[in-house]
């Protein structure tokens, strides 16, 4: 823990904890952007990433106890937040420069894509928010803001690497979807919500580059 606030040692507010920044925070978001800077680039910092995420989610795993109940009240908020995560995908896909998709494509080639399409469904995901909602957070610690905050420089701050100044911008979608995944699991006590709003999200987010990216279909030979 690097600080803690007196208001976090108190209570919370309505929107969580305003107290601690975990070195758990911190650490995913410098080596995911430093990694880029290394040979490799974009896949040696997402390998990097996924790789320290589920090194210290099974350290600390004993924080993701009582975190996978599910009942009503869990059922209820998983179905709002995943309408209003899928229906921002739809909207912030829109929004996004044809020249960031095809630089994209310049790292997924398409012969590529379905594997890639895979890891991140398959890995990604679980990996991710099992670590950002359920390591770093949890129903007791934390703070829900500043459990956003890092998720936004997370997604931010390599894409401000990768594509300037409007990297900043882009990563502004991640930073609502964080928030929002962030609260319900504070509200709920339970991953399920997030975990399943966050796979619709990256399907919708796959399904939308193949579209743009390759509408012609997936030439693997």
């Amino acid at each position: 823990m690097i600080f803690q606030t007196s208001a976090g040692r108190e209570g919370s507010t309505a929107f969580g904890y305003l107290g601690e920044v975990s070195w758990l925070a911190v650490a995913p978001v410098v080596v995911m952007t430093a990694a880029l800077f290394l040979p490799g680039g974009f896949h040696t910092s997402n390998v990097a990433y996924h790789v320290l995420c589920a090194v210290l989610i099974w350290f600390r795993r004993d924080r993701l106890r009582g975190l996978w109940g599910w009942n009503g009240r869990v059922a209820a908020w998983t179905f709002g937040v995943g309408l209003l995560s899928g229906v921002g995908a739809l909207v912030a896909v829109h929004f996004v420069p044809p020249g960031v998709w095809e630089r994209g494509a310049e790292f997924v080639p398409m012969r590529y894509f379905p594997l890639f399409a895979a890891a991140s469904f398959f890995i990604h995901v679980p990996i991710e928010e099992i670590y950002w909602r359920g390591v770093v957070l949890g129903p007791e610690r934390g703070s829900v803001a500043v459990n956003t905050a890092f998720f936004y420089l997370l997604h931010a701050a390599p894409m401000s690497v990768l594509f300037g100044a409007r990297g900043w911008l882009l990563g502004l979608p991640a930073a609502a979807a964080g928030g929002a995944w962030a609260f319900v699991t504070r509200r709920t006590g339970s991953l399920w919500p997030a975990l399943l709003a966050h796979f619709l999200v990256v399907g919708l987010l796959l399904a939308s580059a193949k579209a743009l990216l390759f509408p012609g279909g997936l030439n693997v030979n």
